[in-house]
């Protein structure tokens, strides 16, 4: 029989912890395995949006250069140049860009050197107009330019989530974008290469409607800088040169691994900052085009980690 003197402080601790139970209960009354069920289910949600998000750029470019692709190979013989100034061509990509207004920031046809002949802008107010010949742009230096040009016929490649360069400079205000790039061959030399630029901002707004207060969405690209930091002002750690500002890869190192090493339908977590930390790998996909049919591979070229910051449970 235990001592008079640990009755009452067993007593209190045994108070204590029923009260917990019963505040908590109160304010969410799930069970603890329907919280977990729950923050899986959350996550693989979010996950499955920006995933789709992905999948359909990847598939606009690639539509687009095997359109332009056939222009080619009827214009052998020809002077490249009157592919660039095809009409229907023109058309095609301007429609694009009307049709997504929020979504597509630019369609743009490249030259096989890297210099933009084609480029339709859609202004955050929705207004798009094509950029005259002084306006085009030479994208050589970019690495997502010099990645497709050593890329095989087909080949949709994916950027990372980063702030939009225009003339060399970091555009103001800031336009977050993510990129699609498909490489045009004809007789295996590149003549061509598409680029979708999608405005990632209103991929955000899209993907933070109806988060609850008490959760945040975190996203990182896959070297682990931020795109959604835990602390907002730590957002794109990278691209603004924060040297002071630590990524996915330090502030949760165990889970940064765990993603890199994950199968694609896990959700992987640990605790940080005493909150639960939930994410998942986005794996942008290879898309093959093969005598007009289309294949979509899951072989890793880009991952993005996208997940959400719970309360402890």
């Amino acid at each position: 029989m235990p001592s008079r003197a640990l009755i009452t402080p067993l007593a209190l601790l045994i108070a204590i912890v029923s009260a917990w139970f019963a505040y908590d209960a109160h304010r969410d009354p799930r069970t603890w395995v329907e919280k977990f069920h729950y923050r899986y289910a959350i996550v693989n949600a979010k996950a499955d949006e920006l995933d789709n998000i992905i999948q359909d750029g990847a598939s606009a470019s690639n539509f687009l250069a095997s359109f332009t692709r056939d222009l080619f190979i009827k214009r052998q013989g020809d002077q490249v140049d009157s592919v660039f100034k095809d009409p229907t061509l023109i058309s095609l990509l301007n429609s694009l860009a009307k049709a997504h207004p929020k979504l597509v920031m630019q369609v743009r046809l490249l030259d096989a050197k890297g210099r933009e002949r084609i480029r339709f802008n859609n202004s955050i107010y929705g207004e798009t107009t094509q950029a005259s010949d002084q306006g085009l742009q030479d994208k050589s230096d970019r690495d997502y330019f010099k990645i497709s040009s050593s890329s095989p016929n087909g080949l949709t490649i994916t950027s990372p989530i980063e702030l939009n360069i225009e003339n060399g400079i970091i555009e103001k205000p800031h336009r977050p974008t993510v990129r699609f790039i498909t490489p045009i061959k004809v007789n295996n030399e590149h003549v061509a290469h598409v680029v979708l630029n999608y405005d990632f901002s209103a991929i955000l707004y899209q993907l933070e409607r109806h988060m609850p207060k008490n959760l945040s969405l975190l996203i990182a690209n896959k070297d682990g800088s931020w795109v959604r930091a835990p602390n907002q002002k730590d957002n794109w750690n990278k691209d603004l040169q924060k040297s002071n500002v630590i990524g996915l890869d330090q502030y949760a190192p165990k889970l940064f691994k765990d993603l890199h090493a994950a199968q694609e339908y896990e959700v992987m977590s640990e605790k940080v900052d005493g909150r639960e930390l939930y994410m998942k790998n986005v794996r942008a996909p290879f898309i093959y085009r093969s005598d007009g049919n289309y294949e979509s591979t899951r072989t890793e070229i880009r991952s993005f980690f996208i997940g959400i910051s719970f309360p402890e449970m």
